[in-house]
């Protein structure tokens, strides 16, 4: 096999959209390293081989996995490699001649120049900081590929650099956190725990047949360590635990004046609500004075830093975060990276408390670290980790289906909807989901927020004036405006096709428009919701804030619309023209809407042969509506197809925390 032929043939995929170019590249890259002075032990066909095993970790990292199985390597049908059926032969054709067991694969990655090759245990092997840089290609550093060798915590693992290097920090640091103990006057503690968990404290003792208070519990961790997770669904009560356990630590510290106390999630939507829920369920825990001490939630990039320019965060672990205590909301959304860098900028004291729902889909970029931890078997972590199991929220249909979902199990998704739950609602086939999407949005929408629009004329009331003259008149309706923007959400599996985002923000617009719902005649109109999809230090936005926009008039009388978006109590207004980062938002991705909640949730889910939605992605879906379901499918029992794919992300994880448990 020749290495300019297989990368020609990657570099054909990629022109195809098979592949990313940042693949192909990559194949091109280690293919150059290979042909080094180190290079003796390789033949072309090993060379050519290891392009394509590039090409392979590239394109599984932009779905999401950090290091791949020499398993997946050793595929004679290249079965990682999704192709349309015109380009089977091509990719049959790049198949040809690679090493067929992953004991071939292992020797091979052994003899390159290219790759590093780690021990779990100890310190890396060969490879870590040798620079090899025929013609300035590669500057002097690490190697971009890492071999993770088999052991008895987990089979051989390809990956980049800088995950697998990511998965080694994030497995240490864990476990080291873990094993941080805070010493506590045990008798107060106990005390003050009755007093947040009366029930608890004057219930009989414990038999095999009842179950203890799990939220009791997850406070009584926490206490006494630096590292808790709790995890649970919606309506499990994670929040009411955190703001339990703020109580528990500021009643129990010596001064409790001094405690500091920080609030973060990915989202500054998922922060402004964390911190919404900690406030109110602290009204009754705490004197008034210490609640005040709450701080407001940040997202994780602002909390660390992060700056337009570079990559590097003001906070790490030469300069660290000065906080007592971290609270993160959405965990299950923190790829591997920012996990990385969050671990090494917290304080070896400060006690980290995640919270998440371990079934949600996992982050958008590589790393699905939530569920790696959450199934970790090692018993140091395994402590530390509360699951709440009783939801508060879903007494009825919708929780039933997501129980249902979440269970993999289709037979038991057919029963609720055949149980005539009124608060589902079910439309299959293309055409049929259509006509409904269309008379949903405009009497959920139409009747709704867009309704509170129709009394802006060309003489605005003062309701609409956003100078201080007419006091809060302004603010209170842009709030009620995006309340009732908030009480029906429509959400879609995939960004492209007949059910995907772009095609029915198109669709929306257009029928709200011919409806008379809206004035589209412009870039800009009044009612269109925006999603910001990048950080905006200078307008403080994050990317995934939604937000509408709607008329103003200002004190001289001139006619303006401006992006109105909540954050908890706080209401942000910028002007149109300085936002350079938004798209239209009728409809989103489940993705982006991690971290919501919305009265009534519309779903759509593709057609069969289209990006198949996973079990994770339903179920996440599903449980972003607090009253009423709506199921859109292109296909009869599309959500049945869903349920039975749980979605899997390659992660070398897990064998990072056995190692780490063991070191």
């Amino acid at each position: 096999m020749n290495p300019v032929l297989t990368l020609a043939q990657l570099h054909l995929l990629a022109d195809l959209g098979v592949l990313r170019r940042l693949d192909s590249a990559l194949a091109q890259l280690v293919c150059a390293l290979d042909a080094g002075p180190d290079a003796s032990a390789m033949t072309t066909a090993d060379t050519a081989a290891l392009a394509v095993a590039a090409a392979c970790v590239s394109h599984l990292e932009g779905q999401g996995h950090t290091a791949v199985p020499l398993s997946v390597l050793a595929d004679p049908a290249l079965g990682w490699l999704e192709a349309p059926a015109a380009l089977q032969a091509q990719v049959r054709l790049l198949g040809a001649h690679l090493p067929v067991t992953e004991v071939q694969w292992l020797h091979l990655l052994q003899r390159s120049p290219a790759v590093a090759c780690w021990q779990r245990e100890g310190a890396a092997a060969t490879g870590e900081g040798r620079g090899l840089a025929p013609g300035g290609l590669l500057p002097d550093g690490p190697l971009p590929l890492v071999c993770v060798l088999p052991d008895a915590h987990g089979p051989a693992m390809l990956g980049l650099h800088r995950h697998i290097h990511n998965e080694r920090a994030v497995a240490q640091a864990l476990h080291q956190r873990a094993a941080t103990a805070h010493a506590v006057d045990a008798e107060r503690t106990a005390t003050v725990l009755h007093r947040l968990f009366p029930a608890q404290a004057n219930a009989p003792e414990a038999t095999p047949q009842t179950e203890p208070d799990w939220q009791a519990t997850a406070c009584a961790v926490a206490v006494r360590s630096g590292l808790t997770v709790l995890t649970g669904g919606p309506g499990t009560g994670k929040t009411y635990t955190a703001a339990r356990l703020l109580s528990l630590l500021w009643h129990t510290h010596p001064d409790p004046t001094t405690l500091k106390v920080a609030l973060t999630a990915p989202t500054g939507k998922a922060a402004a609500r964390l911190r919404q829920s900690l406030a109110e369920g602290l009204v009754s825990l705490v004197p008034d004075a210490w609640a005040q001490r709450l701080p407001p939630a940040q997202t994780l990039h602002s909390l660390l830093g992060a700056r337009p320019d570079t990559r590097r965060l003001r906070h790490h672990a030469g300069h660290p975060l000065d906080v007592d205590v971290l609270l993160v909301d959405e965990a299950s959304m923190i790829h591997l990276d920012l996990m990385a860098d969050l671990l090494a900028a917290l304080p070896p004291q400060a006690r980290l408390v995640l919270l998440g729902d371990k079934d949600q889909l996992a982050s958008v970029e590589a790393g699905s670290v939530m569920g790696d931890l959450c199934q970790s078997q090692t018993p140091a972590l395994t402590r530390q980790t509360v699951m709440l199991r009783h939801s508060r929220r879903f007494a009825g249909g919708i929780g039933q289906l997501a129980l249902a979902v979440n269970a993999g199990n289709a037979q038991a998704v057919q029963a609720v909807w055949q149980h005539g739950y009124p608060e589902l609602h079910r439309v299959s086939q293309p055409a049929d989901a259509l006509r409904a999407l269309d008379e949903l949005v405009c009497q959920q929408w139409g009747q709704g927020y867009l309704a509170l629009l129709s009394g802006w004329t060309e003489e605005p009331s003062k309701a609409h004036r956003e100078d201080d003259s007419f006091g809060d008149a302004w603010p209170t309706w842009v709030r009620t405006v995006l309340q009732a923007f908030d009480r029906f959400r429509l959400l879609c599996a995939v960004h492209a096709g007949p059910f995907g985002t772009e095609a029915l923000n198109q669709r929306v617009q257009r029928v709200l428009a011919q409806a008379g719902h809206l004035k589209t005649h412009a870039e800009w109109y009044a009612g269109r919701p925006v999603l910001v999809t990048r950080n905006d230090a200078a307008l403080g936005l994050s990317n995934g804030d939604v937000g509408l926009v709607l008329p103003a008039m200002g004190a001289e009388g001139k006619r303006a619309l401006k992006a109105c978006f909540a954050s908890g109590d706080q209401l942000r207004v910028v002007p149109v023209g300085r936002l350079a980062h938004v798209e239209t938002a009728f409809a989103m991705t489940v993705h982006k809407s991690q971290g919501s909640e919305f009265g009534h949730v519309a779903l759509a889910l593709p057609p069969h042969g289209q990006s198949q939605p996973g079990r994770e992605l339903a179920y996440t879906g599903i449980t972003r509506a607090r009253e009423r379901f709506t199921l859109l499918e292109a296909t009869s029992g599309a959500l049945e197809l869903a349920v039975q794919q749980p979605t899997r992300r390659y992660s070398g994880l897990a064998g990072w925390l056995g190692a780490a448990a063991q070191g």
